[in-house]
């Protein structure tokens, strides 16, 4: 029996959080297909598979969580508890603080197995720990981002990044000795850029930062002995951290540009010039799969890439001889049979004259209906990477655009703080202003366009009905926070920073409320399909469909409230999500 194009697009299997096991030669990576998630171990010198057969009763896997090796098993995060995991498949829990408190795990000393963590229930405070979960002490409770935050290899120091202040994106870096002491406080650039702890030298000696005080990311090393950085490349475009050879002579970075990203390698003592990995044109996941430092080889380095038409592989990059061993790839036979769109990326502008990148994929059948795709975050970006949705989309017959509007990472530091205190406005105007583009070329009905966000991108699209409803036939929120004043009331400081400058100011109430779905849907203008998950902000889902009913729209013909069981904020059934989308689409813009 032929597959059809959503089971071939929905059911394409994935990894997440590949992560070198130096001792054991191996890497181990989840491995997710058709609603199955198992933990693997690819022992390199003897080339074989090892799945780890956990015990699952008590583990509520989403198939990305990190993992943490510590010699002779795993620290597993799995809401709401952390778990021993060992190779034979055996589970134990581990408490880091009240039983039924989510822990997020950030770091674990390889030597003494201490732990770098947060807990959910007190938003933000950095903790170290035993392994064990005992004799716990606060770092700091003003960490910007707690992610920046680890062990040196020699187990002697932790650096972490807090941030103190009541601006967004300020910050420091602080090191301390192995006992949690403060030793130096480390200032960087621009007090209010963003530079970020990304690793260690192997000497211990050196951060490995990226920093944005010119503008755009640039990747240093800082010896915070002696305050003095070394900056790699010309600072020319975004460029990351991605890992250090284990001989400490070479450092890799990912730079990013048009909507790809391309790895580049340098000579530690000739910072000024990269030399660009060989490698099809595509994107280079920045996220590290090898700590700097750990590696079997110090001429092998680990990537994950992929290109417009190729789903993800792991590789196996030689940087002596340019040569690659693949050693996970996501493609199937049924995909590679698929007529696949190669990604453009694009530019149009704004109405304040604003530049905005996009990524657009193109339906061969013109004049064709468009959906502009809004991502989440903000502070994310799309690229030209392989997108099965997208591709889903377009092979039933819809153009898709995806607008990094501002807000998004794709562009400078200006770009991306655009958006704070200007909360469902200027983000909003950028994407109007792609679905307008849009309309203006000749290969799309401009009669038929829809708007459909994630996240953050669904509470753009939930604005697009308020602020530009003659332009969408349909709108779709998919698991949006849909009430501004909700969102800046939550405990996450983080989050409260980012939308708003003036957190005490006497309009930020009604500021709010004016950029709030829920508080304007009298003004909404067209169609609204809200699609949410049953373990998600289902309060707000309903309370926008309230809305709409109370002003007299009838539900099933101006709007819809889906609500998709058993699911929570991603939700994991692609097969019945994107079927329920087109569904959609069909019924207000498909073919007719």
């Amino acid at each position: 029996m032929t597959q059809s194009a959503l089971d071939i697009f929905s059911s394409l299997p994935s990894f997440a959080a590949p992560t070198v096991l130096p001792e054991e030669e191996a890497i181990a990576y989840w491995w997710s297909v058709d609603d199955t998630i198992t933990l693997r171990i690819h022992d390199l010198s003897q080339d074989t598979i090892n799945i780890i057969p956990l015990d699952r009763h008590s583990l509520t896997l989403e198939g990305e969580e990190p993992l943490h090796w510590i010699g002779d098993g795993f620290l597993i995060q799995s809401d709401p508890n952390v778990y021993f995991c060992e190779c034979d498949g055996s589970v134990e829990t581990v408490s880091f603080g009240a039983p039924e408190t989510y822990t997020y795990i950030i770091d674990i000393d390889s030597k003494t197995h201490r732990v770098l963590y947060t807990n959910y229930d007190d938003p933000w405070t950095l903790r170290l720990s035993e392994a064990d979960g005992k004799q716990s002490k606060v770092l700091t409770e003003h960490p910007e981002q707690s992610g920046h935050a680890g062990f040196s290899p020699d187990g002697q120091w932790l650096a972490y990044r807090e941030n103190p202040t009541e601006s967004f994106g300020a910050g420091r870096i602080v090191i301390t000795d192995r006992a949690g002491e403060q030793v130096r406080t480390v200032n960087i650039g621009d007090a209010s850029a963003r530079t970020r702890l990304r690793g260690w030298h192997p000497d211990s000696q050196r951060l490995l930062i990226d920093d944005r005080s010119t503008g755009w990311y640039r990747v240093g090393l800082h010896d915070w002995q002696v305050e003095d950085t070394t900056w790699f490349g010309d600072g020319e475009y975004n460029e990351y951290p991605l890992t250090i050879t284990s001989d400490g002579s070479q450092l890799i970075t990912v730079r990013s540009h048009a909507g790809r990203r391309s790895a580049i390698v340098y000579s530690i003592h000739n910072p000024a010039d990269g030399c660009q990995f060989d490698l099809p044109e595509g994107v280079v996941d920045r996220t590290p799969v090898q700590p700097p430092g750990m590696t079997f080889a110090s001429d092998m380095v680990y990537l994950v890439h992929e290109t417009g038409t190729r789903p993800p592989q792991l590789l196996q990059y030689d940087l002596e001889t340019d040569t690659i061993t693949v050693l996970i790839d996501t493609a199937t036979s049924a995909l590679t049979a698929c007529s696949l769109v190669e990604p453009a990326h694009v530019t149009y502008d704004a109405p304040d004259g604003q530049s905005i990148n996009a990524i657009l994929h193109r339906a061969s059948e013109t004049p064709s209906p468009a959906v502009v795709v809004v991502h989440g975050g903000p502070t994310t970006a799309v690229t030209c990477g392989f997108d099965p949705f997208a591709q889903y989309l377009v092979s039933e017959g819809y153009t898709v655009l995806q607008p990094n509007y501002r807000g998004s990472t794709d562009q400078d530091r200006g770009f991306e703080r655009a958006i704070k205190g200007d909360l469902g406005r200027g983000e909003v105007d950028d994407v109007a202003a792609g679905g307008q583009w849009l309309a203006e070329q000749p290969w799309v009905d401009d009669n038929r366009l829809a708007v459909f966000g994630h996240s953050h991108g669904a509470y753009n699209a939930a604005l697009q009905a308020v602020s530009y409803p003659e332009l969408w036939r349909v709108v779709i929120p998919e698991n949006g926070y849909l009430d501004a004043v909700a969102v800046f009331n939550e405990p996450n400081l983080y989050a409260q920073r980012r939308i708003i400058d003036n957190q005490t100011c006497e309009t930020t109430k009604a500021y709010l409320q004016s950029v709030s779905p829920i508080h304007r849907t009298a003004d909404v203008g067209c169609p609204v399909c809200i699609i949410q998950g049953e373990d998600d902000a289902t309060d707000q889902a309903r309370a926008f469909a309230d809305g709409l009913r109370e002003r007299g729209w009838t539900a099933g013909e101006q709007f819809r409230l889906e609500i998709i069981e058993g699911e929570g904020h991603v939700i994991q059934n692609k097969a019945q999500l994107w079927g329920l989308i087109t569904d959609i689409l069909e019924i207000y813009v498909g073919c007719y």
